[in-house]
């Protein structure tokens, strides 16, 4: 599930897209529909045409994040966006790391919970479903 199929849930991401520098905007865009790519940090190096350390520091420069924690935080982002908007049993938390790019689920764990301050399983046990009951609450 791609960033164009679940709507825009990056509102850390989202407040640091640029407009001021062209290049680094573009790459931004790529990166919204790339994000569980392979690679995608050297795909926007080779993308934007620049060395790899002139794009990381303007990168860093434009967005406040080096290249790849953008994406880290791009894919977190998307995650808790799954996580909150789909009925998934606590079993299912691999197929979301695996949906946002992470091969390792063990490393997707890690990451979420320094991003987060709780781990997959807890986050879906808290926020799973919260759309279906935002609804539900809304329509009352």
């Amino acid at each position: 599930m791609r960033f164009s199929q679940v709507g825009p849930p990056f509102a850390r991401v989202a407040r640091s897209t640029q407009v001021e520098d062209a290049l680094i905007g573009r790459c931004q865009a790529w990166i919204a529909d790339h994000y569980a790519d392979p690679a995608p940090v050297a795909a926007m190096v080779q993308q934007s045409g620049l060395p790899q350390r002139s794009f990381q520091r303007r990168f860093k420069l434009a967005t406040g994040m080096a290249p790849l924690e953008y994406v880290h935080t791009m894919r977190i982002e998307v995650a808790k966006h799954l996580l909150e908007t789909s009925e998934l049993p606590v079993a299912a938390v691999a197929a979301v790391a695996e949906e946002v790019g992470y091969d390792d689920a063990a490393f997707f764990g890690r990451l979420f919970r320094r991003q987060v301050n709780l781990t997959p399983p807890q986050y879906l046990r808290r926020f799973g479903g919260l759309r279906a009951v935002l609804s539900v609450h809304g329509n009352a």
